[in-house]
Order: C-alpha cells, then sequence, then structure tokens
C-alpha cells in the first residue's frame, strides 16, 4: 500500500511537471525578474535616471503641475512620490474626454520627462507573472497553475526519501540524466520552504477572485460585488460623484500627508489617489510607505477632497491582517536589499529546477522513445525549449528593443515602441516553439547563443543610447542600472559556456557513434 501510494505520486510528479512545466517556468521566471521590476524600469527607462531629492517633495505642488499639464480639473489623478530606489514621479492622470496620460515629473525641478515609451517591468513582465496572457482572466489560469505547483511540491516531498541526502549530492562528471536529476533535486530540497511559501501565499492572496460567487450573493445590489467587499473588510467609504461642483479649490494634500503620518505612526507618505477633484464628494487616498515592513498593511486613508476632513482610517481586522501579511511575504513590497537578493536567488532555484526535470525526463526516455518511433520526446522538447530557453530569448529580444529604439533614433516610436517590444517578444517565443521541434536537443544550444548575443548587444545598446557604461553607473552609484547591466552579462557568460559546453558534449557523442561499429558487423565477427 505505501509503494503503491509512493508510484502514484511518483506519476502524478512526473506528467503534471511534463504538461504544465512550460508554464509554471514562465510564473517562476517572470516572478523572479519582478522581484527588481523598479530596477528593471529604471534601465528601460533612461528618462527616470534621475537623483533622490534632497528635501521632501510637496504633494500639493505635485497636483498643481499634474493639473496644469492635463488643462483642466481631471477625473482622477494618481501619483507616486519619490524613493530612494525609484526618484521620478510617476503620474497617471485621467482627463475627462476618456484620455489617460502617463508621465514622469523629475522630482528637483517638477518638470516633466519624456513620456512612458516602454512597456516595462511593472506593465508588462510583472503581470505575466500572475496574469500568463494579456486577458482578464488569465488570473484564473495561473491560480490553477499554482494549486498543480502546490501538488507536484507535496508529491515531490512524498516521493523524495532521501531529501538530506539529495542536498549533498552532485554529480557534474557523471551522464546529463544523472547530473540533471541532482541538480533537479539540491535546488527542489534548497529553496522548498520558500517555494513553499510563495506557492501557498499566491494562491491565498487571491482568494476574492475565487469566491466572487459568493461575494454577489453578500453584496447583491452592489455594481461590482468584490469592491463592496474590500471597502467592507478595509473599513473605506465608496466614493459616490455628486455631481456639484466644489467652487474651492482642492484641500491641501500636504496637510492630509501631515494627519496621515501621525495615524501611520511616523511612516511616509507613498502614493496620493484623487477621485473627482472638482466634485464635493470627491476623495483623496493615501497610501503609506511599505519599504520597512513586510506585511502590505497599506490600507487608505481617506480624505475629502473639498474640505480636508478625515473619512476613514486604516482598520486592522484579523482577516486583513492575516491577508495583508501573506500578500507582502508575496510581493515584497519591503526595501531589503539582502532579503530581495534572496528571493531572487530562491526563484531562479526554481527555474532551475523546473528546467533540469525536464532535461531529466527527456534524457531517460529519448532511446527508447526514438526506438519505437514514439513522438513524445520531440513534442515535450519542443514545449521545453519554448517555455525554457525560449522564454528568456524573448525576454532578452524585449530588453534589446527597448535599448535598440530609443527616443529621437525613430521619429514613430514614441508611440509604437511599447507595441513593438512586446510584439517583439511573442514573435520570439513564438518562433523559439517552432525552433525547438525543428532542432529538437540542438535547440538548447542554438537558444543559449542567442540568448548571450542579445544579452549582450542590450548592454551595449545602452551604452550607446545613453552613455552609461556598467563602470560609469557604479561609480556614480546608480545601482540599479549598473545591476541591469551587470546580470545581463553574468547571464551572457553563463549561455556562452552552455552553448560550448553543449556543442563538446555533442561533438563526443558523434565521435563515438562513428567510432562504434555497425550492429550487423558487431554481429558478423
Amino acid at each position: 500500500m505505501h509503494t503503491d501510494f509512493r508510484k502514484s505520486m511518483a506519476w502524478l510528479h512526473t506528467w503534471a511537471g511534463v504538461i504544465l512545466g512550460s508554464i509554471m517556468f514562465v510564473m517562476f521566471f517572470m516572478g523572479t525578474l519582478s522581484v527588481f521590476k523598479h530596477e528593471i524600469d529604471r534601465w528601460m527607462l533612461p528618462q527616470t535616471r534621475l537623483a533622490a531629492p534632497a528635501t521632501p517633495v510637496s504633494a500639493d505642488a505635485i497636483y498643481d503641475v499634474v493639473k496644469e499639464r492635463v488643462g483642466a480639473e481631471p477625473k482622477a489623478v494618481r501619483f507616486t512620490m519619490p524613493t530612494r530606489d525609484f526618484p521620478a514621479i510617476t503620474v497617471y492622470a485621467f482627463p475627462k474626454d476618456g484620455r489617460r496620460v502617463d508621465l514622469f515629473l523629475d522630482p528637483a525641478t517638477l518638470e516633466f520627462t519624456t513620456p512612458m515609451d516602454s512597456a516595462s517591468a511593472r506593465f508588462f513582465l510583472y503581470p505575466m507573472h500572475y496574469r500568463l496572457t494579456p486577458m482578464p482572466y488569465g488570473r484564473w489560469f495561473s491560480a490553477a497553475v499554482a494549486m498543480f505547483m502546490l501538488t507536484m511540491m507535496i508529491s515531490g516531498i512524498v516521493i523524495h526519501r532521501k531529501i538530506f541526502v539529495d542536498f549533498f549530492t552532485f554529480r557534474p562528471g557523471k551522464k546529463l540524466p544523472r547530473s540533471s536529476l541532482d541538480l533537479h533535486n539540491i535546488t527542489s530540497v534548497l529553496a522548498m520552504p520558500f517555494h513553499l511559501l510563495i506557492t501557498i501565499t499566491g494562491v491565498l492572496i487571491l482568494f476574492g477572485l475565487y469566491f466572487t460567487p459568493s461575494l454577489k450573493a453578500v453584496y447583491p445590489d452592489a455594481e461590482d460585488p468584490r469592491r463592496a467587499f474590500y471597502h467592507a473588510l478595509e473599513g473605506t467609504v465608496p466614493v459616490v460623484q455628486q455631481n456639484a461642483t466644489n467652487p474651492n479649490r482642492i484641500a491641501s494634500i500636504d496637510a492630509m500627508a501631515r494627519e496621515a503620518h501621525a495615524v501611520w505612526g511616523g511612516a511616509e507618505l507613498a502614493d496620493v489617489y484623487i477621485e473627482y477633484p472638482d466634485d464635493q464628494g470627491g476623495v483623496v487616498w493615501l497610501y503609506k510607505s511599505l519599504a520597512d515592513q513586510v506585511s502590505a498593511q497599506n490600507t487608505a486613508i481617506q480624505f475629502s477632497s473639498a474640505t480636508g476632513a478625515m473619512l476613514s482610517s486604516p482598520t486592522s481586522t484579523a482577516a486583513l491582517t492575516a491577508q495583508q501579511w501573506l500578500a507582502g511575504t508575496h510581493m515584497i513590497f519591503f526595501d531589503h536589499w539582502l532579503l530581495r537578493w534572496l528571493y531572487f536567488f530562491a526563484g531562479a532555484a526554481g527555474c532551475v529546477m523546473i528546467a533540469t526535470g525536464f532535461i531529466y525526463w527527456m534524457e531517460t526516455r529519448r532511446k527508447t522513445y526514438a526506438r519505437n518511433k514514439w513522438p513524445g520526446v520531440r513534442i515535450v522538447e519542443g514545449f521545453a525549449v519554448w517555455g525554457v530557453m525560449g522564454l528568456m530569448t524573448a525576454t532578452a529580444a524585449f530588453f534589446f528593443v527597448n535599448r535598440a529604439f530609443e527616443p529621437g533614433l525613430w521619429k514613430w516610436n514614441g508611440v509604437l515602441k511599447p507595441y513593438l517590444e512586446i510584439a517583439v517578444f511573442y514573435l520570439t517565443w513564438l518562433a523559439a516553439l517552432f525552433h525547438g521541434w525543428a532542432r529538437g536537443k540542438a535547440a538548447w544550444a542554438d537558444q543559449s547563443l542567442l540568448l548571450g548575443a542579445l544579452s549582450v548587444g542590450a548592454v551595449v545598446l545602452n551604452w550607446t543610447s545613453t552613455g552609461d557604461t556598467l563602470l560609469a553607473t557604479a561609480v556614480r552609484g546608480d545601482f540599479a542600472v549598473a545591476g541591469m547591466d551587470a546580470v545581463l552579462l553574468c547571464a551572457a557568460m553563463i549561455c556562452f559556456a552552455s552553448f560550448f559546453k553543449i556543442r563538446a558534449v555533442r561533438l563526443r557523442e558523434a565521435g563515438r557513434l562513428k567510432a562504434a561499429p555497425p550492429a550487423g558487423a558487431a554481429a558478423a565477427e
């Protein structure tokens, strides 16, 4: 009975990994990059490579500049306050004509820089981690994949009877199936607590999505039951436009921020969101900085935009506290460089775990499937190359195009550049799938070489388009840009080393095949 259970768990672990491994790699890889999404944005958007302000910036002054730029009282405005990691003030304005205006402000001068001209990490790579597709209901799919990932982790723990031994066993000199299984086991055990934490929290933080039918039953009259639920959970007031013009200027946001600062116990202001600023029912939402805490406990404090009176203060129910802590441990809003790098390397270990699982499955079945003329390995290899090497190559192409089409080089790219980046990403990713099916095992080496070349090219283009070299950015203390260049160069070195290693192995195998006598000749002797 015990043996049968272990075998059934091994079957579940194997085939869930083979079928969903490529999608799981997408979630892990994009989640790993998202740890440093602000730093990646600083690299992709050179207009944000600004110095942090020496003195606090006035929220009232920011709003005045935005209102002047939009040309009238906007329907809604959101802007971020400058931080050490991302000093540029990000502005999202929604004029009453239905447009959306996305801009950056220099915190020192409050002058607008060039517009957002990139899909960037925050708006493309990060959403892909939890949505997987451009479609709005992609979260349902990612939630299902996360549940399968949790099942695979539990089944993996069950089938590995020697977890402690596996952690210390790595034989790189052995044949590929053995060494890939060793590496799969090491990365699984090494980051197991992190993988369990990130998978469980990833499933739980979207509970409002799963229970939408229940929320509709509880809030039958609400236009948006989920939003009504969160208003009740957080103790905030739903905003209702009164269509009554506010004759006075919007109340001082700085004064509201000082009052919120006291309520937060000294935490700094991070985001300001204003709905219907010229209406008597307008509301100002103030969000505190989460840089010094793990929990995403960031329930807004609401103020009347007309009078400046506080309408709601943060609540701390048990359910909300638990949900915010889970969200904080998963999405890491905190500013702690060591913990963030640990998250990054643990996420990278998850990527290696999935990739080596694919390699082990294919290498242990390649000869048998070929002898019986079964197409299974070739089909899985195409999807594995697509999901692993293809995704990384598409991401490198995304970075490469971002630096190749810098504003001013092409008159039309200010509008089309984000769409061009996304198009190149998906076209490269799709091409990787067909390349994997066409080239089979050789596709791993081919795409390693391409990935390395694109990574080096992105660094070179960053230098030629902005004048920022790795040394220059490191000397002036812009470690976000320097770090991005350094990671790309490290990735390139790993890719080139992998290419030559795979090529050497293939040449050695080809030499053995030529040296070995034909089966008929051996029998005759």
